[in-house]
């Protein structure tokens, strides 16, 4: 099992310290910021240190990718491979149904597949997975690519997550809705008791 955290795509008080805090525990970061320009993405990356970068995807903006040498590039579901055929770094991409993983011709790193449960960030956006088809399907979607669970995703719901069958999760929410960064510290650690 394996513990994602995704940025919140709002401006979130002790952001920054957040994530070298979490950088510094060893935990693997996607930059998600829709809307932010390029300067702006160029500026909170240039902050993080270069000794963390690798364990980093970023969300859009792929050419950042290699100009801040960051591990990975996470593709949007309706995001075409454009441009990054040649990226030897890891490769992700979102999806909202097992028949969109069943039928990607990409080869991934790894899917996130969302929302499993009601979305904790964007309200009224609710879970549409059938959790016995989640079980019975899960074992071949695995066998194409490692499957993470995206939405709604809390403490609470890890042991679900486990018996479902998922490979790792991908955490947005319950971690940023956090007033400190030491109360998010607190929700990664809860998490990761389950890797």
């Amino acid at each position: 099992m394996k513990v994602i955290v995704i940025t919140d795509e709002r401006p979130v008080a002790d952001e920054l310290d957040t994530v070298l805090a979490l950088l510094g525990q060893g935990a693997y970061l996607h930059v998600r910021k829709p809307g932010w320009s390029e300067g702006e993405l160029s500026q909170y990356l240039e902050i993080i240190p270069k000794a963390t970068r690798k364990r980093i995807s970023i969300h859009g903006c792929g050419y950042l990718a290699e100009t801040y040498g960051l591990g990975g590039i996470h593709l949007q579901s309706q995001q075409p491979l454009n441009g990054f055929g040649q990226w030897e770094g890891r490769l992700s991409k979102s999806f909202h149904t097992l028949e969109d993983i069943r039928s990607c011709q990409l080869k991934l790193d790894y899917a996130l597949l969302s929302p499993i449960f009601d979305s904790l960030s964007k309200p009224g956006y609710a879970s549409a997975f059938d959790k016995a088809a989640l079980k019975a399907q899960l074992p071949d979607l695995r066998q194409k690519m490692p499957v993470y669970a995206l939405g709604g995703v809390t403490p609470e719901h890890m042991a679900e997550v486990c018996e479902l069958g998922f490979d790792g999760v991908a955490v947005l929410g319950a971690l940023w809705q956090q007033p400190t960064t030491a109360r998010r510290l607190a929700i990664y650690e809860e998490l990761m008791a389950y890797v």
